[in-house]
């Protein structure tokens, strides 16, 4: 909605677009086709993927769209191909508009059940707060309107984190076994 107006839409966490779901499921046969290029190479038991995804529920949504069978499995599901599903805060998007505030793990698990045991490590507030404001609920509108009432306080706090963000994402592929590896973020990270 952003990139249509030029007007931010003051939408917490916002879902994705029909547009957006347009997308993914055109991503998604591209996605396959990669997938079977890189695993017709593969002995099964080297075919072991890591889906990272962002905890923003566009980013989510877009998983659920590019690779429906990993996103929805559930824990003890077979099939030929191994995907591990871990969601990282550290992928999500910079701060630039209201729809970069998250939800809760709490309202994350409810709209994604088969996330839940991981969503419920995350910290209630899994974004980049400005300091002086962390102690705003994670739930509710106090958030959101402290951002309206400042956004370049949260998007300054957010530009300030990002090389520890960095760092952190590139530690946790270093200490993934898992070599074939998807990353479901949008923009202003990658």
């Amino acid at each position: 909605a952003m990139r249509e107006t030029g007007k931010d839409p003051l939408i917490r966490d916002a879902p994705l677009t029909e547009k957006g779901k347009t997308q993914a499921a055109k991503a998604r046969d591209v996605l396959a086709a990669l997938r079977g290029r890189v695993e017709s190479g593969l002995p099964p038991t080297e075919r072991q993927w890591l889906l990272v995804v962002s905890p923003l529920r566009r980013a989510l949504d877009t998983a659920a769209g590019v690779w429906p069978e990993a996103f929805w499995q559930r824990s003890g599901s077979l099939s030929e191909t191994y995907v591990r599903t871990e969601v990282w805060p550290e992928v999500r998007e910079t701060m630039t508009g209201c729809d970069d505030l998250g939800s809760s793990p709490r309202i994350l698990a409810e709209a994604y059940p088969q996330l839940a045991p991981q969503l419920s490590t995350l910290p209630n507030v899994w974004w980049t707060v400005p300091s002086e404001l962390r102690h705003l609920p994670a739930e509710g509108e106090e958030m959101r309107a402290a951002y309206i009432k400042d956004p370049d306080a949260f998007e300054d706090a957010d530009d300030a984190a990002m090389d520890a963000r960095v760092a952190a994402i590139i530690s946790k592929f270093v200490q993934s076994s898992e070599q074939l590896i998807v990353v479901v973020a949008h923009c202003n990270l990658i």
